[in-house]
């Protein structure tokens, strides 16, 4: 017996709680198959959870490890695969021309769940794509997480031997999730309005004596009361940072020499906010005294975000903002910052495109020719930091959305890109 036969299909095309609205999805499609036809491509083939999430609203809020696939056709009609659970989820918030649900856990086999490969093999030949050139997602930030394994992806190529495979992400993928419609820039500004607010809470509450989790908390209590909800299950806040080493808050009293390293933030929709300040515990003086020179460090990377802002415009070199942000840095802090910058004990980069991942391409980095373009969110990072001594000093994070004739900063409500101090 056919294995998709034991499959059932359906419609989804008006979700109770939609992801987007149908529309938003519906010009996603089309500019991908736009795309598709300029490569020279019959389909895409999408493994990734945020590449299902951006082309079928394919929220999956806990990690069932069924596959899951989404399938772009450049003909034919949009279509999801996966199993029951899955479906049940996409009917509730997103949309396929095609869905095809499966039954049962191949570690429970019943009499009426397929062999999930098989079926997704008979799936592709159905929809005439057995002897296409499909773009799969195998490339940069191409992680397929919890929908698809190797030996999976072996079976899968075994039972399509004429199928040519290409890489989705570089083809595809990045040209159009890299410049962000107005849907997306929307959701971006509110992700990061309610980030900035709950850092400003974390600053007011942060002070001696006060436990790190409170501060936390109070962020917490900011982003839920804002409707960042998803953010229960996908959060990435580097509350601490102590040996220029972050983590989540620990259960720790606050004292003089202290800093809080706010990086990160909530989610909206699975879009990740990623936005920096320092909030430093004691006084100007006392720590000038424990870090020589503190004021010139914390001064330094304040001004270098400043000065690199009018580079920030539609034809810009990524490269150029790497390399004017730190020749600031080394004006006031002196030559010998060069070796800081380029000590293999550091990242390298000082910046990134921001989206659905936390850190999206291209990168702010020294020598990138890839260039700024209108509906790009780009996120700029440049660090004073003491790597002898392992401690940040300041390194503010902004998000620009880059517009046509400039940028829109979206982290205005924090104010300069200075330190905070409490004592």
């Amino acid at each position: 017996m056919s294995e998709l036969k034991k499959c059932y299909e359906m419609k989804i095309l008006s979700p109770k709680f939609p992801y987007m609205p149908r529309d938003e999805w519906e010009s996603r499609i089309k500019k991908a198959r736009k795309i598709m036809e300029e490569k020279n491509i019959d389909a895409l083939l999408l493994l990734n959870r945020k590449n299902q999430v951006y082309y079928f609203g394919f929220v999956k809020p806990y990690p069932y490890i069924y596959p899951a696939v989404g399938i772009v056709p450049r003909e034919g009609p949009a279509t999801f695969f996966t199993e029951v659970l899955g479906i049940n989820n996409l009917e509730l918030k997103g949309y396929a021309e095609r869905a095809v649900g499966f039954r049962g856990d191949p570690r429970a086999p019943t009499p009426t769940a397929p062999d999930p490969i098989q079926a997704l093999a008979e799936l592709i030949k159905d929809l005439g794509l057995e002897k296409g050139t499909i773009a799969v997602d195998k490339g940069a930030f191409g992680w397929w997480s919890y929908n698809f394994t190797l030996s999976e992806w072996e079976k899968l190529t075994s039972l399509l031997p004429n199928v040519k495979w290409v890489d989705a992400m570089e083809t595809v993928v990045w040209s159009q999730r890299m410049i962000k419609t107005p849907w997306e820039q929307e959701v971006i500004r509110k992700l990061m309005y309610a980030t900035a607010k709950g850092y400003l809470k974390a600053i007011e509450v942060a002070a001696p004596g006060v436990n790190e989790k409170e501060v936390f908390y109070a962020m917490l209590e900011v982003w839920m009361k804002e409707g960042i909800i998803d953010s229960i299950y996908e959060m990435y806040v580097l509350q601490t940072s102590r040996n220029i080493a972050t983590s989540f808050y620990e259960d720790h009293i606050l004292q003089e020499g202290d800093y809080i390293f706010l990086d990160g933030g909530p989610s909206y929709k699975e879009y990740q906010s990623d936005m920096q300040r320092i909030i430093w515990i004691g006084s100007p003086t006392k720590l000038e005294e424990r870090f020589p020179g503190f004021r010139k460090w914390a001064a330094a990377a304040e001004i270098a975000h400043i000065e690199i802002e009018e580079l920030l415009k539609p034809g810009t070199k990524l490269g150029d903002i790497w390399q004017k942000g730190h020749e600031v840095l080394v004006k006031y802090l002196g030559d010998w910052y060069w070796e800081v910058i380029r000590s293999p004990r550091w990242i390298g980069w000082v910046g990134h495109s921001q989206g659905l991942y936390l850190h999206e391409p291209p990168y702010i980095v020294e020598g990138e020719t890839a260039e700024l373009k209108p509906g790009m969110v780009v996120c700029v990072e440049f660090p004073a930091f003491d790597l002898e001594k392992r401690v940040f000093i300041n390194m503010p994070e902004n998000v620009y959305l880059i517009t046509e004739k400039g940028f829109e900063c979206l982290t205005d409500l924090l104010g300069p890109n200075g330190i905070y101090i409490k004592y």
